[in-house]
């Protein structure tokens, strides 16, 4: 993907953050963003379970990116918000998790949701 490309996925992704939760509180916010990239995880995962002949299509995909982006602005909202020291230890297994399936290991996709499930419920509790 091109880097105008990318830059325009996260400008969406943060406009639409911005007219949804603009002056919402922080938690509202967090917990939206979360939903976004599951929802990001789950539409990939489908496509992980179709038989596709090149696998590796499917971590170049506009879906897995956003997966990445919908994490850059989740963890740019935790640091935003005082949300690092609850979140931090979920966060890095995630990052260190995409970053492994983006080096081929396929097999770890299915740990993506759990992870987000624990920033999620961290965040909720907070």
């Amino acid at each position: 993907m091109n880097n105008n490309r990318r830059d325009a996925l996260i400008a969406s992704l943060k406009n639409e953050l911005a007219v949804i939760h603009g002056n919402s509180a922080k938690t509202q916010r967090l917990i939206w963003i979360c939903e976004r990239v599951e929802e990001y995880i789950d539409r990939w995962l489908g496509f992980c379970d179709l038989p596709i002949p090149s696998k590796a299509s499917l971590i170049i995909s506009d879906l897995f990116v956003m997966i990445g982006i919908g994490t850059e602005v989740l963890e740019n909202e935790i640091l935003t918000n005082g949300f690092l020291e609850r979140t931090y230890g979920y966060l890095r297994e995630f990052r260190n998790c995409l970053k492994r399936i983006q080096d081929g290991d396929l097999e770890l996709a299915t740990r993506l949701m759990p992870i987000l499930c624990k920033i999620k419920n961290m965040i909720v509790e907070a």
